[in-house]
């Protein structure tokens, strides 16, 4: 899965045929500047060793991503600072203003006006192209929307998950470890790839919202109802009853945040106690850990924290 001659090295798609990469010094400051036209403080300051992300301009976090052994969250300036495994260079996303990002097993993909920015495993980095959503997957490939709402995955092509994506148009995707997922205007999805866990058997419904766990999926339907299906070897596939607004699948479990702020999580509880109260906006699910978003725009974690995962730096 990963080469090591690419061990030490980073690469950054700023524009379409564009590539600018740089070695284990991490890129300079000038590059920073040429790409996103700013300057300052790459990487953050202190002797925290989970201080290795991106500084975002703000405080005030608006989103939040988990995934193996890193996190990162997006500020309402666009920007995005990440935590936890740098073995990759998965939390080294460059400095900018992003309008999304997703974070995968190995590797963070950030947009920002119809461009990829995608930093760690070097066989996970996309294909240049004009891009309108990204899903960076759970271990062995990544997917994404094109700009016309079609699927287009790439990686470790396991399952037909390459060749099988369909044109769609699609609004939203979500990319597991061997399957994907894709959420069309009208509510309906689309599942294709690994069939093993029964991955495929979208339950019945429209949906507002979709994520993709290693070998299972959570989606928020139009009735605040939340409908999992895959593998659920430990429950991670049984929501609860409630109306959400937001759901996150993880390896084992899942989270969701109810319409009433309230977190609930549900499968493997190696994944830490949930924060209690009902002051939250959003949540996302990793391998054994989880973080989420408060209504004061506020990041907390739990769960596993080898590798500070579950250690969101201070501003």
């Amino acid at each position: 899965m990963r080469l090591t001659l690419t061990l030490a090295l980073s690469v950054a798609l700023a524009l379409p045929g564009c590539m600018t990469q740089w070695g284990d010094g991490g890129p300079p400051e000038s590059a920073v500047d040429d790409l996103f036209g700013g300057g300052g403080d790459l990487f953050g300051s202190g002797d925290d060793s989970n201080d290795d992300g991106v500084r975002a301009p703000g405080s005030t976090w608006t989103g939040v991503g988990a995934s193996e052994n890193h996190s990162c969250a997006m500020n309402e300036l666009g920007g995005v600072r990440c935590w936890g495994s740098d073995f990759w260079g998965e939390s080294a996303l460059p400095a900018g203003t992003y309008d999304d990002f997703s974070v995968g097993n190995d590797v963070t993909c950030g947009l920002t006006d119809g461009q990829l920015v995608c930093v760690g495993d070097q066989d996970l980095l996309p294909p240049p192209g004009e891009y309108m959503d990204v899903g960076a997957g759970r271990r062995y490939a990544a997917c994404a929307l094109e700009a016309d709402g079609s699927a287009v995955c790439w990686g470790f092509c396991n399952y037909g998950i390459c060749a099988d994506a369909p044109d769609g148009p699609f609004v939203e995707i979500a990319t597991g470890e061997d399957h994907a997922c894709a959420l069309a205007a009208d509510g309906a999805v689309t599942c294709w790839g690994s069939d093993v866990d029964d991955e495929l058997d979208v339950p019945a419904g429209a949906f507002t919202q979709i994520d993709a766990g290693a070998a299972h999926t959570c989606g928020v339907r139009q009735d605040g109802s939340v409908a999992c299906w895959g593998a659920n070897p430990s429950g991670q596939s049984d929501p609860p009853e409630g109306t959400f607004n937001d759901v996150a699948a993880g390896w084992h479990h899942s989270c969701g945040v109810k319409d009433d702020g309230e977190i609930a999580c549900w499968g493997r509880d190696e994944a830490g106690k949930f924060p209690a109260g009902n002051g939250w906006a959003a949540v996302a699910a990793g391998e054994n850990h989880s973080c989420a978003v408060a209504l004061d725009g506020s990041v907390s974690c739990w769960g596993a924290d080898e590798a500070g995962q579950s250690t969101p730096p201070a501003l």
